[in-house]
């Protein structure tokens, strides 16, 4: 009898926030095939980790489709928009899917199939969503064990703010690590949240700034998205209290605000073409430079007060720079997924479509494996 094929590992895209993860499964002895549409760039991110298990192929669906087979597991780094497409092809040849990206109703319609055939379509496997995900789940844990949960007089205030930044603040407040456009379609993009206890939106996020100080840091934030799902995915909507504030959002350095108002202006009637050429600009003159780290913040909160007992809060940070393992960004984008990807091996993640995992057990062991890797977590609860 023939022993059953070790299962491959199939790493779809290996940009900017990629690397870190890719090769700390290269290093894990896993039959890995590593997919790019420039192959010297993929040769490159493995750079010493190359054997006879690990193999560089120019990316295509088609050819990624000869290659996949029962039990496989997919890494898609590509855009959102390529993960439909990429599912359809894993539940075709019954391969396992993971993601960094947010949860789209396209593949939740995914979910039936992929249970029936047992296999994991993983979602915001990623810094946010993902590792911000988790500091919620946690964050409402420790409320649960509180009299706040059940308590009608009781209010609360919830914020995740999350932000890529310089570690050397420039006059702009903000530097470039790949193109500008996608920074400049979020501001166009309408912010959904809960603020004095009712639920509002605007299209215009930089109209939403306001100062948050973190550690002895202050920062700027905006609303990011439609954060009120999340109120349901997080269990905030299952205690007796008044949920007051719900926030998740994106930081900046303090100053953005100001020296981001010409841009405000240009982005509000700009076209694609105008928004192109603005990009062009920005990547020009706000690029990071060689020399310079990229910085990252992680700040989740949850508060409740109420007349009958002292407020009570719980925070958590990752504050992280770059260095030459990668970038902050990439590292706090790819190594969760290379955490999860032996727990799929070893049939520990419940099969059909979901987001980021939430059993406490997962979730301790990520953050203990981040820390091995560098990637810190303060936590406070006063």
């Amino acid at each position: 009898m023939t022993s059953p094929k070790t299962p491959t590992i199939h790493w779809l895209g290996t940009g900017l926030s990629s690397v870190p993860g890719l090769r700390k499964l290269a290093q894990q002895g896993t039959a890995l095939k590593v997919w790019n549409r420039t192959p010297d760039k993929a040769q490159e991110a493995l750079r010493g980790l190359m054997r006879p298990e690990v193999s560089v192929h120019p990316f295509q669906l088609s050819e990624l489709a000869k290659h996949l087979e029962t039990g496989d597991i997919v890494v898609s780094m590509l855009p959102a928009s390529w993960h439909p497409e990429v599912a359809q092809l894993c539940l075709k040849h019954q391969s396992h899917l993971v993601t960094a990206s947010y949860l789209s109703p396209e593949m939740q319609a995914f979910h039936q199939t992929a249970l029936e055939q047992g296999l994991c379509f993983v979602n915001e496997m990623g810094l946010d969503p993902g590792l911000d995900h988790f500091l919620a789940y946690e964050a409402v844990e420790q409320l649960q064990q509180t009299p706040f949960w059940t308590d009608p007089d009781s209010q609360l205030e919830f914020n995740s703010l999350c932000g890529g930044l310089s570690e050397i603040p420039n006059d702009f407040r903000y530097r470039f690590s790949w193109s500008p456009v996608g920074v400049l379609k979020a501001l166009k993009n309408a912010a959904v949240f809960v603020k004095e206890a009712e639920i509002q939106s605007t299209h215009k996020a930089w109209t939403q700034v306001e100062n948050v100080h973190i550690a002895s840091e202050t920062f700027e934030a905006y609303p990011n998205r439609d954060s009120v799902p999340f109120i349901k995915e997080y269990g905030l909507d299952q205690g007796a209290f008044k949920l007051d504030t719900f926030v998740r959002g994106t930081l900046r350095l303090q100053g953005w605000k100001e020296a981001w108002s010409p841009i405000f202006q240009q982005v509000e009637s700009a076209s694609d073409e105008s928004l192109a050429k603005l990009s062009e600009s920005l990547w020009e003159h706000h690029a990071m430079p060689a020399h310079e780290n990229d910085r990252v913040v992680l700040f989740v909160s949850l508060s409740a007060a109420s007349p009958h007992r002292p407020r009570w809060e719980s925070s958590a940070l990752i504050d992280l720079v770059g260095n030459e393992k990668g970038s902050a960004m990439a590292r706090l984008v790819s190594l969760p997924i290379a955490y999860i990807v032996p727990q799929i091996l070893d049939c520990k993640i419940p099969p059909g479509v979901s987001g980021a995992p939430k059993a406490t057990a997962f979730r301790e062991g990520l953050f203990a494996d981040l820390e091995t890797e560098g990637i810190k977590l303060s936590r406070k609860i006063s």
